[in-house]
């Protein structure tokens, strides 16, 4: 039997890779209740970006910037849960967003059977047809790190239409906000971790009575209260589902004065003419800051000159 939302992964963790018959334990919702949630490996992912710096002597001079972003990945038998439990809440996420009508507003972590192309443009034909026009780019400071989890949990019930979570679906929300972490680095330097993991052979790379044996420390999340880890099956459903309430009003607002919005994960694209720049640049704030996040000071409008903003 194949499972829509199952697919074995290859990488090294603290079990082995799980195959068909567990995952038909995972639709059982008392398996699920039952289930102790392992640590998560933890790693920085470096996204080196260049270019053009602008400055003489050499105007196509190339410089580098870094952007990190913390990944936790989880052990096979979580993941194949947290696929599941991610595969249950996005098909209720996709007919909320035509009842809402913001299929076409969310693109990120979605098969619309488009590529990144095709959304770039859709953007620019909207530009040259409503020029001249002012385009507005805001992203959402550390994000998964900052999602609240008590707003978490509230959209959660409101996606399955319940007033408390069930066993099985309060463990999935505790898997994914009160979870633990190893560093990979440290399983790394040991000796015979680090062998086990250079061989990346389909077996654990330590039990979690090694682990501590060893003295590596499983940490919990550094920061009680909120926080998504970025990077388990689960995470990218969970950050739209968060953002459920800000795409509807920002939908709104834009539709309201003739503008373009689309948001992928974190990073948001409008489209308007400059009269409506900083209206709806103070409303995002709002919006955001209701959602208990913040736009990043360094894309938002009202704290940058015109100059600053793409114009066309």
């Amino acid at each position: 039997m194949t499972f829509p939302w199952f697919r074995p992964r290859g990488y090294p963790h603290i079990d082995a890779p799980v195959g068909d018959s567990f995952a038909r334990q995972v639709v059982d919702p008392a398996f699920v209740s039952r289930h102790a949630f392992s640590p998560l490996i933890h790693y920085e992912k470096v996204e080196k970006r260049y270019k053009k710096s602008g400055k003489p002597p050499d105007p196509n001079r190339r410089i580098i910037s870094e952007k990190r972003r913390s990944i936790r990945f989880a052990s096979h038998r979580d993941a194949c849960i947290l696929s599941y439990y991610s595969w249950q809440i996005m098909r209720k996420l996709d007919d909320f967003y035509v009842n809402e009508r913001l299929g076409e507003h969310v693109i990120a972590y979605r098969k619309l059977g488009k590529a990144n192309y095709d959304f770039a443009a859709e953007a620019l034909e909207f530009a040259k047809a409503n020029s001249p026009v002012m385009i507005l780019a805001f992203d959402i400071t550390g994000f998964f790190d900052n999602l609240d989890h008590a707003l978490v949990k509230a959209r959660l019930k409101r996606i399955l239409s319940v007033t408390e979570l069930s066993a099985d679906w309060y463990q999935v929300y505790r898997a994914v906000t009160r979870y633990h972490s190893i560093e990979l680095a440290d399983l790394e330097a040991h000796p015979i971790f680090g062998g086990r993991l250079k061989r990346r052979e389909p077996r654990p790379i330590a039990t979690i009575a090694e682990v501590k044996s060893a003295g590596i420390p499983i940490s919990p999340n550094p920061t009680p209260g909120k926080g998504v880890p970025q990077g388990t099956p689960i995470s990218a459903v969970l950050s739209n589902l968060y953002m459920i309430d800000f795409d509807s009003a920002a939908r709104d607002l834009c539709a309201n004065v003739g503008a373009f919005y689309r948001r992928y994960s974190d990073d948001i694209l409008v489209i308007c003419a400059e009269d409506h720049v900083s209206h709806i640049a103070l409303e995002f704030q709002r919006l955001i800051a209701a959602d208990r996040l913040e736009i990043s000071a360094a894309k938002c409008p009202t704290r940058k000159g015109l100059s600053d903003i793409g114009r066309l």
